[in-house]
């Protein structure tokens, strides 16, 4: 069977609706999917880790209870810098040169991930702090319910609206349960984890193997 290469600019949104987005990738002990953001690609963890996996900085981020929810202590700077800083989350990229892991995708790269897998309800107006995400598929939305007091996950992008607030994604929407939301919430709600994120370099891409399931393959520089 022939393999189908998937490039850092190459991966078009049909062989993401056809194909399956788990990839054979297990730095940190957390399965991976593809997160394709329009323009790169990425390693998302599949579901929020667990704090204990987490190189949490006490002095500015904590633990809530419940095992997954992460907050900041003094602002919201404070949460952004851990999810920003790289040596927090490095496990996460090992095993591939010159990839960088994060705490998370910003609200720039969700919404280009979601436009480009929802050709027919883009997010095309960000003027809000809040959008019905419709019928989400499980890489954007992961549980459709609260999983040990985690209601959803961080993303890493400040709300230009609250200066205490950031963006999120909610499980549950409260006025449409069987959908869920990109909101904002305050950086001391407690019931919020992190799907940190891996970005490769553009020599590494990914290659459907005789199953049809995706692995990280380094590519040849020309």
């Amino acid at each position: 069977m022939e393999r189908r290469k998937i490039g850092v600019t190459e991966l078009k949104v049909e062989d993401l609706e056809r194909k399956k987005l788990d990839v054979k990738y297990e730095a940190g002990g957390v399965n991976w999917k593809l997160f394709f953001d329009g323009e790169k690609s990425h390693l998302i963890a599949t579901d929020c880790v667990l704090t204990e996996m987490l190189n949490v900085k006490e002095d500015s981020v904590e633990r809530g209870d419940g095992g997954y929810g992460v907050f900041g202590i003094l602002d919201r700077e404070d949460l952004l810098d851990w999810m920003r800083d790289s040596i927090n989350w490095e496990k996460f990229a090992l095993g591939i040169p010159g990839a960088k892991a994060t705490g998370g995708a910003t609200v720039e790269q969700f919404c280009g991930c979601w436009n480009a897998m929802n050709q027919h309800k883009k997010i095309v107006d960000r003027d809000n702090d809040w959008f019905l995400l419709h019928n989400p598929s499980k890489l954007f939305v992961p549980n459709k319910e609260e999983q040990n007091r985690c209601l959803g996950y961080w993303l890493m992008s400040a709300s230009p609206y609250n200066d205490e607030k950031l963006w999120n994604v909610l499980y549950i929407e409260m006025i449409c349960p069987r959908d869920s939301s990109l909101d904002t919430s305050y950086y001391y709600d407690d019931c919020f984890g992190v799907r940190p994120l891996v970005s490769l370099p553009s020599d590494v891409g990914l290659e459907y193997d005789k199953d049809l399931e995706m692995c990280l393959k380094k590519w040849k520089k020309r």
